[in-house]
Order: C-alpha cells, then sequence, then structure tokens
C-alpha cells in the first residue's frame, strides 16, 4: 500500500500534529508518519491561532478558545501562544495583541503579570507542575526562562540569540538568522531565510520560507519536506 494513501487515511482518522499558516495567513493543519506530511483544508478564517497537545486541539476564536469539541471559555481578541498542563488541565495563553498573559484552572480565566519590559512570548509550555518554560522578547532580546506560576518569579533565565526563537514540544529552544536554523547541536541552513517557526507535537518544528516549508526535529539531521499550502 502506497504511503501517500496510508498518510490520507491517517489525516481522516487522527488529530493534526499542528498547524502551519499559509498565504493569506490562513491556518492548515498538518498531519505526518515517519516523517512525510500532509496538509489538510485550511481551517475556518475566525480562527485566529491552534495548537496540538496530547489529546487535545486548542483553537483561539475571537472571543473565546475552545478547547477540543467540549469546552469554550472566555478570551481577548488577539491570536495566541498556549501551555496545556493534561496533568491538571491547567491552560495559559498569551494574547499577543493585548500582550496579556492568562491562566485558566477550570472555566475562569484570570490574567497573571510578567516582568516589565517583556514585549512578546513567542513559545512555551509546562516543564514541571505550576512551572512555565517560556522563550520570550525582552527589550529586544530573546530569553528563554523558567518561570513560577504561583510566585511570579524567574527561576532560571538564559539569552538566546537570534533573529527569531520559540521552543517545541519537547521544550528545546530554536533559533535561526536568516536561513541559519539551530535546535541545541543540530543546525540546518534553509533554502530561503526563516519566516515563521510552528511548533508541531512530537517535537516537531515546521519552517516556514518564502518558497516553502520544511519540517525538523531536534533528533533528526534531516530536514523534510512540507507540503505547500495554496493561494
Amino acid at each position: 500500500m502506497p504511503w501517500f494513501w496510508l498518510l490520507a487515511q491517517a489525516a481522516m482518522a487522527l488529530p493534526p500534529l499542528g498547524f502551519l499558516h499559509g498565504p493569506g495567513g490562513r491556518l492548515y493543519p498538518v498531519y505526518g508518519m515517519r516523517g512525510n506530511f500532509v496538509l489538510g483544508e485550511a481551517v475556518p478564517e475566525k480562527i485566529q491561532s491552534a495548537a496540538v497537545f496530547t489529546g487535545v486541539t486548542l483553537w483561539k476564536l475571537p472571543d473565546s478558545i475552545r478547547i477540543s469539541e467540549a469546552r469554550s471559555l472566555a478570551a481577548p481578541e488577539g491570536r495566541a501562544v498556549f501551555a496545556w498542563s493534561e496533568a491538571s488541565g491547567t491552560l495559559v495563553a498569551w494574547i499577543r495583541e493585548s500582550r496579556r498573559m492568562m491562566r485558566w484552572e477550570g472555566d475562569a480565566g484570570s490574567d497573571f503579570a510578567l516582568p516589565e519590559g517583556v514585549d512578546d512570548v513567542t513559545g512555551m509550555m509546562f516543564s514541571a507542575p505550576g512551572v512555565l518554560r517560556m522563550v520570550w522578547k525582552m527589550d529586544g532580546q530573546f530569553e528563554v526562562v523558567e518561570f513560577s506560576l504561583d510566585s511570579g518569579r524567574i527561576v532560571w533565565r538564559e539569552d538566546v540569540r537570534g533573529q527569531k526563537a520559540t521552543l517545541d514540544s519537547n521544550g528545546n529552544v530554536w533559533s535561526s538568522g536568516g536561513a541559519d536554523v539551530s535546535c541545541g547541536a543540530r543546525h540546518w541552513t534553509l533554502a530561503g531565510s526563516l519566516e515563521e517557526f510552528s511548533p508541531l507535537a512530537a517535537g516537531w518544528m515546521a519552517l516556514r520560507t518564502e518558497s516553502g516549508a520544511e519540517a525538523a526535529r531536534c533528533t533528526e539531521p534531516e530536514l523534510f519536506q512540507l507540503p505547500v499550502p495554496m493561494p
């Protein structure tokens, strides 16, 4: 049986690995199997952001966050970067346009403050109960930090060099300068300058350039081709 048929069946039966921005900012679900990837149909335009975690897909709509099909939480307008704790059901979201960091335990959401000078959060995950690992941009410089939700304090921090930076789903730091991309000791050179990191599940990272997209993983030396969304 050809692999593309198997992938088509997986795309119909399995949740996506994540999402990739296409022309006009539309989001396309990415499905994969052993380094082979397919794209699904573009999601509705009203969906501003989306992310996949174990057993859960998060959708950011203009006035809410949907947790799979089960729950809807009131949320401010804007694109979001998510962290999700499967163990506790805690959701954290950075709302990029309003620069608000919010936390939900159950259906009640509340704001919590980040240190002064944080301009953006580009990736985050729970590294331990009540502790977020984040890549943020503070005063024009990327940093990777461990941040305690309970105390509101930075536990640990380190500078990250690059024009763009984020985290993958395993907590590895990715950075880029033009066409050069790094994750730990791994380095790749893309066909063009990186436009966007899109974290996927299972440690995969989608790497979008002006002319196409590839996927990589910190544990793999190769770059894998991603389908290009059509306008």
